[in-house]
């Protein structure tokens, strides 16, 4: 879960597939993604925002619509790890050690303030990212790991792809 620039972002992710909620153009987007099938259910602006044509714009919106993977990003556990591990400003030189929420924590900053928070006992998880610059500023929390969760295909979805 997290806040940023753009709203709110609440994502659930299981090995090759994540489903979630966020906003998209300052509108409410469902995204599902299992393997190479995506999955959006948003407004016009959501879908103006993602390069739909209009006429999808204008008559599908509200629908759930499988679109190609390319569209868009960021959902994945690969997207996830390489936005938190891609160097936006240089790291700070010294690794801390803290507490975040009852639990022992390792600090890495970057110079910008940003700072990823991952445990220190048990797996070696994220459990924080605090962002400072760019279109990625916010707060992540990333919780419930493990947790049962099975993710499947929207019914009755559009697909955009074989859509005359």
């Amino acid at each position: 879960m997290g806040t940023g620039p753009s709203g709110q972002v609440d994502v659930r992710i299981q090995g090759g597939s994540a489903t979630g909620t966020g906003m998209l153009a300052g509108a409410p987007v469902k995204i599902t993604v299992i393997g190479s099938d995506v999955y959006i259910n948003t407004g016009q602006a959501g879908l103006k925002a993602v390069g739909a044509p209009p006429s999808v714009q204008r008559y599908d919106a509200g629908r759930w619509l499988k679109v190609p993977v390319s569209d868009l990003t960021g959902f994945t556990l690969a997207d996830l790890a390489s936005q938190l591990t891609a160097y936006r400003t240089p790291l700070a030189p010294k690794v801390r050690q803290a507490t975040l929420n009852s639990r022992k924590v390792v600090v890495v900053s970057w110079q910008d303030g940003g700072k990823l928070y991952v445990a220190n006992t048990g797996p070696a998880y994220p459990l924080r990212a605090e962002l400072k610059k760019g279109s990625n500023a916010g707060v992540l929390n990333f919780t419930e790991y493990g947790t049962p969760l099975h993710i499947t295909a929207p019914s009755n979805a559009l697909d955009l792809a074989n859509a005359g």
